[in-house]
């Protein structure tokens, strides 16, 4: 049964010291192409892509991020179905106290969040994360799968023109480095036998992901 406090859809919010340092690590993993696991309060040797479940309507706070909740993260991130990180091996996380952490196997122990609400003089509560975990070295960023996150429609538009930049930027570097070339190789071989000895530069690619605004509301569909 549908509720609005409820959602089939997990987040992964980047971090930032600013907006502006958010939406550069934002675009540095889709460059990368995955998210790479972090060790933050995961009982070590393991290592996890962590994010959360609460659904984007109740992040919001006229027409922002709303910093009450998630203060240690900025509204940039990656929008995944449960079902598909399910199918990947990812779980909700296990809030506990500490003293029955040893009751849970070992290998679910990626699992374990300290959970003590009146431990003194500072309660430990981590609830309002609605945290899962995916217990791997990184989770690719299969457009199929995934949807940007970005705070607004002015975000989603920078985002789509830095994305046209870099892209034509990487295409005219390649263009000047393949002249380069083919002048090198026209002091052995006749101009056209030199162009096509040397490859030709990829064209800039369409942006492949989906992409949806914090405060928008927007149907989402995913293959499963």
């Amino acid at each position: 049964m549908p509720r609005l406090d409820h959602s089939e859809f997990l987040i992964h919010f980047t971090k930032g010291t600013t907006d502006l340092d958010a939406y550069e690590n934002f675009k540095s993993i889709v460059r990368d192409g995955r998210i790479n696991c972090g060790k933050g309060f995961v009982i070590q040797p393991n290592c996890c892509v962590c994010f959360t479940e609460a659904p984007m309507k109740c992040l919001n706070k006229d027409d922002t991020f709303n910093l009450e909740y998630f203060k240690r993260y900025n509204p940039f991130g990656f929008l995944f179905s449960k079902k598909y990180i399910a199918s990947l091996g990812g779980r909700h996380v296990i809030y506990s106290p500490q003293t029955e952490r040893d009751n849970i196997p070992v290998d679910m122990r990626w699992r374990y969040v300290r959970y003590e609400p009146n431990r003194n003089p500072q309660p430990l509560d981590f609830t309002w994360e609605r945290e899962w975990r995916l217990n791997q070295p990184y989770l690719s960023l299969d457009p199929q799968h995934t949807k940007l996150v970005l705070p607004n429609r002015a975000w989603i538009n920078r985002y789509e023109n830095d994305h046209y930049e870099e892209q034509h930027l990487q295409y005219e570097a390649c263009q000047c480095d393949r002249q380069s070339l083919i002048f090198q190789y026209q002091q052995l071989f006749d101009s056209d036998y030199s162009q096509q000895i040397v490859d030709n530069c990829p064209t800039p690619q369409q942006l492949p992901f989906m992409m949806t605004g914090m405060t928008e509301s927007t149907e989402i569909e995913f293959r499963n």
